[in-house]
């Protein structure tokens, strides 16, 4: 992936909450409450990583507008 290193670290960051989010939307039972292992020793509750994902997101397109932009 070329760019500037922010487009890269918000697209990276993008992709790894929506990979909890995956894995948590694989269950068949869960709670939105429901602890979420999002580093090895660190678990936090599912909306928090919705929120983190939504706010990623944002972040995301903001930087891939700044770059085009400026391309």
């Amino acid at each position: 992936m070329e760019g500037p290193d922010s487009l890269i670290a918000s697209a990276a960051r993008l992709a790894d909450l929506g990979d909890l989010l995956q894995l948590q939307g694989q269950s068949s039972v869960f709670d939105e409450d429901d602890l979420v292992w999002v580093t090895e020793h660190e678990q936090q509750p599912f909306t928090w990583v919705v929120s983190q994902f939504a706010e990623a997101r944002s972040k995301f397109i903001l930087d891939t507008r700044s770059y085009f932009n400026d391309i």
